[in-house]
């Protein structure tokens, strides 16, 4: 199924929390799409826009990294949390968490 991509301005360091991310681009990636974010394009959400129809993402982290950032509701607040990572596989080799 389709997948939406929305990307987003990187908050301020002194911008007010409580309002919400500066939307950037919205894109709809149809099966077999690429897309591709890193720091300097800002920061993005990727979700299915159908509860109805399945879809699959795939993402490859390069250099691998042990936490990150998220902004779990970006449409109503710039807060974000720390979050450790964990990985399925690592090297090529299954992890055992």
């Amino acid at each position: 199924g389709q997948l939406i991509e929305v990307r987003y301005k990187w908050p301020e360091p002194s911008a007010d929390q409580s309002q919400p991310l500066t939307i950037v681009a919205q894109t709809t990636l149809q099966p077999g799409s690429v897309c591709f974010i890193n720091d300097s394009l800002g920061l993005h959400k990727v979700g299915n826009p159908s509860a109805a129809t399945p879809a699959v993402s795939l993402h490859c982290y390069i250099p691998g990294y042990d936490t990150c950032k998220a902004w779990c509701q970006p449409d109503k607040s710039a807060k974000c949390v720390e979050a450790n990572i964990s990985f399925y596989s690592e090297l090529g080799k299954k992890s055992c968490h």
